[in-house]
């Protein structure tokens, strides 16, 4: 686990220690220009105070990860008894057989994750019985994240019983919030004709000669929640420049939409899921309860859009695989093999 260090603030009679670290403090000599030797002293020492700041938040963001780890092993419980009560004993047949399409209607209930739910799938996701997120622990790289669990009882459509998807990030200063640096999906084990993330249609083909009308069944991409269960990865600075601007306003969509949506569910949907199912919601930003049933299945442009990129794009994602690394991350571990460890509840 990553310790961030800390150090004390320096009592103002260590003159020689304060000595020797405005000495090794260096400011851009463009900045310097205009100032007095007096002036340029005056900035060192904010600049000395600055990192004494940066050291108390250092500390302040390391002991936050544990309070929010505490509590998260606190909640694992709570959601263990939740499941408990929703599934029951014995072997189910759906996936809350004490409360039918329990996660359907409260992933339905919310205004970003059901703008990526499709028809076609609510069919699939009566068989889903828990969501859950777990932790991943901080190494010596400062990379971090979160994994997301979907559990899906024994279903027609695919032989998975637990659909994951990892979000690896990565803490690069103390000031802002960790990045992301790529994710890592399930592929999904669909049955014989089964795979709705697919689709045969009928065209007509017209021979300009012959005059002749033929047609013809092609396999295309088709919208749905399951393309969540993507790997993707955020290039970096040498891949970005042979992109176009479309391209990488393509791109930012693609993962912006995917984290948002990942976001939601990890800090919205599983807290909150009987809120959700019954149809309000507690907003973050208001603290007030509102009912979010009537607006939550309206269109929303953004998310259709991210959806329908997300089905029909192949240059940037791979369908229910995982993304060669290689191109990608200045700083992958060695031999792509990562270190860090989930935190489990």
């Amino acid at each position: 686990m990553e310790v961030y260090i800390y150090v004390d603030p320096i009592p103002p009679e260590e003159e020689k220690e304060i000595s020797s670290l405005l000495e090794s403090i260096k400011i851009d000599d463009e900045k310097m220009t205009d100032l007095t030797e007096e002036q340029k002293e005056t900035l060192k020492k904010l600049k000395l105070y600055q990192k004494e700041y940066y050291d108390y938040e250092s500390k302040f963001e390391y002991e936050l990860f544990l309070l929010r780890q505490k509590y998260h092993d606190l909640y694992g419980p709570i959601y263990d008894k939740r499941r408990e009560a929703l599934v029951g004993s014995g072997e189910a047949k759906i996936g809350t057989p004490n409360l039918p399409e329990f996660w359907l209607r409260a992933l339905r209930n919310n205004n970003t994750v059901s703008h990526v739910i499709e028809d076609h799938d609510e069919e699939i996701l009566v068989y889903l019985n828990d969501i859950r997120c777990d932790y991943i622990k901080k190494n010596k790289e400062k990379k971090e994240g979160f994994i997301l669990s979907f559990h899906f009882v024994k279903n027609p459509f695919f032989s998975n019983s637990v659909l994951t998807k990892t979000y690896h990030m990565k803490c690069v200063d103390c000031d802002n919030e960790p990045v992301l640096l790529h994710t890592e999906a399930t592929v999904i084990d669909w049955y014989d004709n089964k795979n709705i993330l697919k689709k045969n249609v009928v065209k007509k083909q017209h021979n300009k000669n012959s005059r002749e009308v033929k047609t013809v069944q092609q396999t295309v991409n088709r919208d749905s929640f399951f393309h969540f269960f993507t790997s993707h990865k955020v290039p970096n600075s040498n891949v970005i420049k042979q992109l176009s601007k479309h391209e990488v306003a393509q791109l930012e969509m693609i993962i912006e939409g995917d984290y948002e949506v990942a976001l939601t569910i990890k800090e919205r949907i599983i807290p909150y899921a009987v809120d959700y199912y019954l149809g309000i919601i507690i907003e973050s930003e208001s603290n007030s309860i509102v009912s979010d049933v009537d607006s939550s299945y309206s269109s929303s442009e953004n998310n259709s859009n991210y959806n329908s990129y997300e089905s029909n794009n192949s240059a940037y994602n791979d369908e229910n695989s995982n993304v060669d690394t290689n191109e990608y991350d200045d700083n992958d571990d060695e031999g792509g093999k990562s270190n860090e460890e989930p935190l489990t509840s």
